[in-house]
């Protein structure tokens, strides 16, 4: 065991040499810490590349854009300050440019990279002891994170040496979170009246995330100070609370039938052509059997949220008979009360807009199989993948539905209809090919980005599905600048970049479906689908077109 305990190269042979299955139980667990200690010091060489990956990338990226800043009416002062101002530009976009090569060197995602970037600056200068400690694999990937949040929070370089110093040896026989809190507790017994300005600092970091959970469901991370946490959280559950009282407090008499309610029969439980294609407000809705509790009127919040979320389900509505399910929690009562506080918001008339749209528009893309109950393909909601069913429910409570046509095999978008079938518009059409910005990675809606013109407009490139993409905020100025390039554009989206390194990487046609997967056959399914064996699709009327 003595060759795997120092990380490296030769330990790593070592290592993936080994059958773990013939080492005895002493053995097994320092081989799994030495395994551990190396992925550490790769992680440390790992990061030691980006940082100087980025730095070149920036290198170029700015000697590039120097090639079309000048000092101009944007700047103020003497000419000296305005060419400082112009530099300035010329640097911010350089880095730019550094992320967005690690980006598509690693294949992640912009806030990654730039992350990624952030970290292996510090640890190539102001974490230098935890740089070491990390390629010895004393301490993991997890500990230099914590030790990064904290850092962020220390100007002083000696109040930070002195932070490391104490903190660092212990680490290893402390898990992330515990060095958090050493590193904590150390930091106001080092600088006890500091506390006032970290806090101030810490307060940037105030900010809004969302995440991607399994099976069409999704999260929103709310970052804010301690008392305003408290005082919002208090207010849902407030809220909550009373909404919770009031569904305990109505009798059962007082509930419609449900089945009556629903307008079903109780034996339905896909909707069926006509339901699917009927918009949100007509007479048989799921929004018509009072999902919320309170008032049957179908609002913004019920068109977008799924049944799961709702405190009623189908079931609840009576569609299999069973009868109202258990009355919802708090937690859900809670992410219902927050919604529908959304909801005012985007009624009021000043809502703000993007491409001439309200941007809470959600789209939904289902083929016509699925949605007509026939198939269960995956759909997608804003461009993530969500299970069949509840793209159905949405759809069958939006207002407003759309003919996409698709390429058979690749599945790209070819034509963006309107519902009396009008020539699509340049601008939707751009919007709903691209789906996100179409650098590879970056996972910024396309309604939140501008159309870049891949030729520029004023080097007489054409406005066209040829020459448009959408490009965020974060790329489209170092494409403008000519420290990215976007070239052989296609009217199906696929296009060349080119980095300021040079990589080249494609950019494919999108999908605006996911690829259809038939389901595994059952024990007691033996038509696995077959239209030809399959009642339902034989007896399908066809569509309304």
């Amino acid at each position: 065991m003595d060759a795997i305990s120092v990380p490296g190269g030769a330990a790593a042979g070592v290592l993936a040499a080994t059958d773990p299955g013939t080492l005895s139980d002493a053995e097994l667990i320092e081989f799994t810490r030495a395994a551990e200690r190396q992925v550490a010091h790769a992680n440390a060489v790992c990061l030691a590349a980006v940082r100087v990956l980025a730095a070149r990338a920036a290198t170029a990226g700015t000697a590039l854009a120097r090639r079309v800043q000048r000092p101009g009416a944007q700047d103020a002062g003497s000419g000296q300050q305005r060419a400082a101002q112009a530099e300035a530009r010329c640097s911010a976009l350089g880095e730019r440019a550094g992320v967005l090569e690690v980006s598509q060197t690693l294949r992640i995602s912009q806030y990654s990279a730039a992350r990624r970037v952030h970290l292996a600056g510090l640890l190539g200068e102001r974490l230098a002891p935890a740089a070491t400690a990390l390629r010895a694999g004393q301490v993991g990937l997890g500990h230099v994170w914590v030790l990064a949040e904290h850092a962020e929070q220390v100007d002083d370089e000696r109040l930070l040496a002195a932070l490391q110093a104490a903190c660092l040896p212990r680490a290893g026989q402390q898990t992330p979170g515990n060095f958090g809190r050493s590193l904590t507790r150390a930091l106001h017994a080092l600088d006890p009246h500091g506390q006032a300005v970290r806090h101030r600092a810490a307060r940037g970091r105030a900010g809004v995330r969302r995440g991607q959970e399994h099976e069409g469901m999704a999260s929103l991370a709310i970052t804010a100070t301690d008392p305003e946490v408290e005082w919002g959280y208090t207010v849902l559950d407030t809220l909550a609370r009373g909404r919770l009282h009031q569904l305990k407090t109505t009798t059962p008499t007082e509930q419609p039938h449900p089945a009556r309610a629903c307008g079903r029969n109780g034996n339905e439980s896909t909707p069926s052509a006509d339901e699917g294609l009927r918009p949100a407000g007509a007479s048989q809705t799921a929004d018509a059997c009072g999902r919320n509790g309170i008032d049957p009127t179908p609002g913004v919040a019920d068109k977008v949220r799924p049944t799961a979320d709702a405190p009623h389900t189908a079931d609840a509505c009576g569609r299999n008979g069973v009868g109202p399910t258990p009355l919802p929690t708090l937690d859900q009562l809670r992410s219902q009360v927050f919604f529908d506080l959304l909801q005012r918001a985007v009624s009021d008339p000043s809502f703000p807009t993007q491409h001439g749209k309200r941007r809470i528009e959600t789209q939904i893309v289902i083929d016509l199989e699925t949605l007509l109950g026939l198939r269960e393909h995956p759909a997608t909601i804003n461009g993530r993948s969500v299970p069949a069913p509840i793209a159905r429910e949405l759809a069958a409570h939006s207002g407003t539905l759309r003919r996409l046509v698709t390429d058979p095999v690749i599945g790209h978008l070819l034509d963006y209809g309107h519902r009396r079938d009008a020539p699509a518009d340049l601008t939707e059409f751009l919007l709903a090919r691209d789906g996100t910005c179409r650098i590879p990675h970056c996972n910024v809606r396309a309604s939140a980005c501008d159309l870049d013109h891949s030729i520029p407009h004023e080097h007489g490139g054409p406005s066209s599905a040829a020459n448009e993409g959408a490009l965020c905020r974060s790329h489209h100025p170092p494409k403008t600048h000519g420290l990215i390039d976007i070239i052989d554009s296609a009217a199906d989206g696929s296009a060349v970049l080119i980095t300021a390194l040079g990589q080249r990487i494609p950019i494919p046609p999108r999908p605006v479906l996911p690829e259809p997967r038939e389901p595994l056959p059952t024990d007691n399914d033996t038509s696995q689908h077959d239209p030809g064996t399959n009642p339902t699709a034989q007896n399908a009327d066809e569509p309304p077109f």
